[in-house]
């Protein structure tokens, strides 16, 4: 277990990467996030896929909810206008909160 919680706070350190290029001008910073927001929500879905696959005791379906709701939502939301995009970034927000809580309790167990 502690090689897969390892292996989530790599996936992690894409936003972190997404955060430091912020620093960039506005183009860049757009389509880099853009970027590492795909990376990200792709390796929670590839995780996902692997724990229902395996014996993981980690949380399954609030990784799979994490992974696919930015790449399901967040291009919706910005082609339907501002209000709709930040919500819908606002619920993947709530969706880590889920996958946070359900990891602290599964370590706890």
């Amino acid at each position: 277990m502690r090689g897969q919680i390892v292996s989530h706070l790599r996936a992690k350190d894409f936003e972190v990467v997404c955060d430091s290029v912020a620093l960039l001008d506005e183009d860049t910073a757009i389509m880099l996030f853009s970027v590492f927001m795909v990376l990200l929500a792709g390796s929670l879905v590839v995780a996902a896929v692997g724990m229902f696959r395996g014996s993981a005791s980690l949380p399954r379906w609030a990784t799979l909810a994490a992974g696919v709701w930015p790449l399901a939502t967040i291009p919706a939301g910005a082609a339907i206008g501002d209000l709709a995009h930040f919500g819908a970034i606002a619920v993947w927000g709530v969706t880590w909160v889920v996958l946070g809580a359900t990891m602290i309790r599964a370590a706890r167990r």
